[in-house]
């Protein structure tokens, strides 16, 4: 009995069809439901497109700084900073002076500040740019908030060589890129960010060069007062022995340099030896007499200064010449070439109107058929009511 109920539940039905006719007649008979919906959808969304704030999108480019410039920052000093290898490099510059790779360390010394949140913070403060950006105020955001905020809206990428995956490149062109409502305050915003970043590394340059050049001028200082203090207790242990001889040789009586004695002991050579004698040799000096030795005493106690007879101090005095002509003097100089100026072109890249608006368009479409599905539906439902 069961099976029979179920095979007459389960025969077809003609009403079971959907009648493809009878539903356009019922979506064409609310239309009015249809053009409604849709025209409101997308008036809305000309209205949302319309009071979304353009922002705009601009973006410069700044390369590896031509070899001139690497080349005057050596002459400037900018090696000081680097270690003793280059510094000994730096100074014979005719000989293989690799300019170009030290151009490619310059500008990632620069990228690295140009990605720094430290100077991008700093940047930000030192223009007063949270206010520029910000006009309307924001009492109630933290200043770290509205930086991070900035910073969002803000990119520097590597252009060239193009970076691969776990790989570390050295940058050649670097991209900067930022968002924002005014396009003129935008550009301006990039273009003082790279001369900005541009100064800050050039400074740090110059603090830690004149650092080091302070530090190594201090050390040859040091070196050259040693060498100074030896000199002079060779002097005074050189005027004690020859106090001695002169003792030794007033007491014998050899007043003149014994000639027969130093001929018969060496010849000519013999007396040139011991005339000019070494500091330490204290055997036979009063052989040079009395007379020669009360003259070099003499000479030594009026000696003011033993730079002459230091071997050492020449090439120190110039390695101090060297030094100061490390100016620092960075004015003409840049860490980079600019490769693309950020500019206003008027062309916003946000919102996309037409896209808004014709996705408004398609989604207020598809519910004005669903309502007059549902609208039509209800009406055909009471229609078998009343029957």
């Amino acid at each position: 009995m069961e099976l029979k109920n179920m095979d007459e539940t389960s025969q077809y039905r003609p009403d079971d069809e959907i009648d493809l006719f009878e539903l356009f007649a019922s979506l064409f008979q609310q239309w009015r439901w249809l053009v409604g919906i849709t025209l409101f959808g997308v008036m809305l969304s000309v209205a949302i497109a319309l009071k979304l704030p353009k922002q705009y999108e601009v973006s410069a480019k700044v390369a590896v700084p031509d070899v001139s410039n690497a080349m005057e920052l050596a002459n400037l000093g900018y090696w000081q900073q680097t270690s003793s290898r280059d510094r000994d490099r730096d100074r014979d510059r005719d000989r293989d002076f690799d300019f170009d790779s030290d151009a490619k360390k310059l500008f990632q010394q620069y990228y690295s500040v140009l990605t720094s949140r430290v100077n991008f913070n700093k940047f930000l403060q030192a223009g007063d740019w949270i206010s520029k950006i910000f006009p309307e105020g924001d009492e109630d955001k933290t200043l770290s908030f509205l930086q991070s905020k900035v910073k969002e809206d803000f990119s520097v990428e590597i252009v060239s060589p193009k970076a691969k995956k776990g790989v570390t490149v050295v940058p050649q062109i670097v991209e900067l890129k930022m968002m924002g409502l005014d396009e003129e305050l935008t550009a301006r915003f990039v273009n003082d960010y790279i001369e900005y970043s541009g100064r800050r590394l050039l400074d740090d340059i110059k603090r830690n060069g004149r650092k080091m050049l302070a530090t190594e001028a201090l050390k040859i200082q040091q070196s050259m007062d040693i060498l100074r203090n030896n000199a002079k207790r060779l002097r005074e242990t050189r005027i004690i022995k020859l106090r001695e001889a002169l003792a030794l040789a007033e007491k014998i009586g050899i007043s003149k340099p014994d000639s027969v004695r130093l001929y018969s002991e060496g010849g000519p050579q013999g007396v040139t030896g011991l005339t000019a004698g070494s500091l330490t040799q204290t055997d036979g000096m009063f052989l040079l007499g009395s007379e020669y030795l009360k003259g070099e005493i003499e000479s030594l106690q009026k000696r003011t200064s033993d730079d002459a007879f230091i071997e050492e101090l020449p090439t120190l005095f110039k390695r101090i010449d060297e030094l100061n002509k490390m100016t620092f003097d960075f004015a003409e100089v840049q860490p980079y070439r600019l490769d693309k100026i950020a500019e206003v072109d008027g062309k916003a890249e946000k919102p996309k109107r037409a896209l808004i608006v014709a996705v408004g368009g398609v989604l207020s479409g598809f519910i004005a058929i669903f309502v007059a599905l549902i609208v039509g539906a209800v009406k055909r439902r009471k229609a078998l009511a009343v029957v």
